[in-house]
């Protein structure tokens, strides 16, 4: 945030928020929300982000957020294992179709690692947004979900 305040125009607002869903910012007042790696390590409030994501976005108005997906599990042994081992899972099968997270500190929520099956997408993610795509991004580390809230 200190770096954006530095850099950024005095019209790029930069502000700190917590892990609770709630962002100082008007209804409907935005295109367009992008979060990068934030839902890859979101265990439990998701759907109140979404919510609240859902919210400051106008109608018609676009998230492009990322996510760990199947590409991200064929490609990612260190991460496939450490999830497969969490959740219970074959690291050599295929990827789970739900929700799976794979924790590292169990005192934090955030400290995680959360694999996003895409029907589980479709389906949670598709009762806030229309789902437009879901496409890996070239580094294979994550994958991009376009979401479009009806107008």
């Amino acid at each position: 945030m200190e770096w954006n305040l530095r850099h950024y125009s005095p019209r790029v607002r930069a502000f700190s928020n917590t892990a609770t869903p709630t962002l100082p910012l008007p209804d409907a007042g935005f295109d367009l929300v992008l979060a990068f790696s934030v839902f890859t390590h979101i265990a439990a409030p998701e759907t109140q982000w979404l919510a609240e994501l859902r919210r400051i976005l106008r109608p018609g108005g676009v998230a492009y957020l990322t996510i760990h997906d199947e590409s991200t599990w064929a490609q990612s042994p260190e991460l496939r294992a450490q999830a497969a081992r969490d959740g219970g899972l074959d690291p050599e099968g295929p990827p789970p179709d739900w929700k799976t997270v794979s924790a590292w500190r169990g005192d934090d929520p955030y400290h995680c690692n959360v694999f996003h099956g895409r029907p589980y997408v479709e389906r949670v993610w598709g009762a806030f947004f229309e789902v437009a795509a879901v496409r890996p991004l070239s580094t294979g580390a994550q994958a991009a979900v376009v979401c479009r809230k009806p107008s």
